[in-house]
């Protein structure tokens, strides 16, 4: 509750109201409110946690008597104006005290980025660490999942969208074939690259196929595969193992070529006995 004229030398005691409207459960996001709440407690604002409601039944009155009392100045002679900080109390409460959740020992700056509105992607939600998973063969791949479950030994995203700005080069779909349809047309397809490669890997391929085909953009590669082994039957590796495969839309272009047998190379390395074989 200030603006540059009425706060020209700090922050000092100013009011400064909110309501934390919908913050997830999750430590990310909790952790994040809190540094953001943290970096306006060390520039000593007096935080006031109130309602939009109770907010929007105070702010008129008191914006009216601020600025009434604002004008009547204007027709008087003022012969001596006191500093505003004269009138503070000499004693200065510590960022600590205001704020229960702040500490010097634990605080760490906060990096606050801003992006114009016609920017095609953002990157609020990138996380800090990503998992590299190093086969035998010496394949390399940062991995990240988004999925009912965090067991995966990667970077987990618990919403997809957050998981599609970081805009991963192959998207693995690994669904039931009873949910493929529902999980396909609810992913938020605008916010990867137009080159984004799509793999499924379900136990048939012609159902796969075609929703790929009608639902995806026509710019976007599809592979369909299917790895005809899991944890119970390779539980020492792969190899000799078939891994059936049909590339459906590859586009003639280096990198969409590139990218497609870097996948397939992997599995390739790994000793699995590759079968291009159509749907």
């Amino acid at each position: 509750m200030f603006v540059p004229e009425s706060a020209p030398d700090g922050y000092t005691r100013l009011t400064f109201i909110f309501e934390k409207v919908s913050i997830l459960d999750e430590d990310h996001c909790v952790s994040y409110c809190e540094m953001f709440s943290n970096t306006l407690v060390r520039e000593g604002h007096r935080m006031v946690q109130m309602s939009r409601v109770d907010h929007d039944r105070y702010a008129p009155g008191l914006h009216f008597i601020t600025h009434t009392v604002g004008r009547i100045p204007e027709g008087l002679t003022i012969r001596h104006i006191l500093n505003r900080h004269s009138l503070l109390p000499s004693t200065t409460l510590l960022p600590s005290k205001l704020n229960p959740y702040f500490s010097s020992s634990t605080y760490r700056p906060l990096r606050v980025c801003a992006i114009g509105a016609t920017q095609l992607f953002d990157y609020e939600s990138k996380l800090a660490k990503e998992f590299t998973i190093s086969s035998a063969s010496r394949s390399q791949f940062s991995a990240s999942a988004t999925s009912t479950t965090k067991n995966l030994g990667v970077s987990f995203f618990q919403n997809p969208d957050d998981l599609y700005e970081e805009h991963p080069e192959v998207i693995l779909l690994c669904s039931s074939i009873i949910s493929t349809e529902r999980v396909l047309i609810t992913l938020p397809l605008q916010r990867l690259k137009r080159s984004t490669l799509f793999v499924d890997v379900l136990s048939v391929k012609e159902f796969p196929k075609k929703l790929l085909l009608e639902i995806f953009p026509s710019y976007f590669n599809v592979l369909c595969t299917h790895p005809m082994f899991g944890p119970k039957s390779a539980p020492d590796g792969w190899t000799g193992l078939p891994f059936v495969f049909k590339k459906v839309r590859i586009f003639d272009e280096e990198h969409r070529i590139s990218r497609c047998e870097k996948f397939l190379n992997a599995f390739a390395k790994e000793d699995c006995r590759m079968v291009e074989m159509s749907c």
